[in-house]
């Protein structure tokens, strides 16, 4: 059945108002309730990561995520580089 065209509905996984709990808008999107749990799952596990002391050693575990953006940052922007 085809879903009428004034309908909103989250940006992220095509759920309408009326199949969440909540719905926010942002400029031009929408995201439910369950999409920022989602959401909220991903960066608590992230942050619990780059938080997390690799034993003997006292430094931190960087997640592949940060290495990526860690390696793709151009010189000027890391601290200590001129």
């Amino acid at each position: 059945m085809a879903r009428a065209s004034n309908l909103t509905m989250c940006s992220f996984c095509g759920k309408s108002h009326a199949e969440v709990k909540k719905l926010i808008a942002g400029p031009g999107v929408y995201i439910c309730d369950g999409c920022i749990n989602v959401c909220r799952g991903i960066l608590e596990k992230e942050l619990n990561e780059i938080e997390e002391e690799v034993p003997g050693t006292g430094a931190f575990k960087v997640p592949p995520s940060e290495r990526t953006l860690r390696i793709a940052r151009p010189a000027r922007h890391r601290s200590g580089a001129r």
